[in-house]
């Protein structure tokens, strides 16, 4: 059986269970679908087929204005990816910062 909705609307305490056994300040979350692998800045929707997030990458980022910040932390805008469940291969947690920010994964409150 391949990761479903209920999966990634846990990915919070999974996290939480391997920071417990390897406490580190950053943990990336790199997932892999078809035959690319993408160091997740953020899940933004997860629906019963569909998985859609953002991702780190430096020449398709484009920094935000501080104006246009509102409620999010970010400063820079990340490009998106909806897959299939079915794509996804494989989700690995990295006790390291990805490559393109200075802290790693980070779980939303909702999604």
């Amino acid at each position: 059986m391949g990761f479903d909705r209920v999966f990634f609307k846990n990915i919070g305490g999974l996290i939480e269970d391997y920071q417990k056994v390897y406490p580190c300040d950053a943990v990336s979350l790199t997932l892999r679908a078809a035959d690319r692998e993408y160091d997740v800045a953020k899940i933004l929707k997860c629906d019963d087929t569909l998985l859609t997030f953002s991702y780190f990458s430096g020449e398709k980022s484009h920094p935000l204005p501080p104006t246009a910040k509102g409620t999010s932390r970010d400063s820079t805008a990340w490009p998106a990816l909806t897959v299939p469940y079915a794509m996804i291969l494989s989700v690995e947690f990295n006790p390291r910062a990805a490559k393109d920010r200075e802290i790693g994964f980070t779980v939303p409150e909702k999604i």
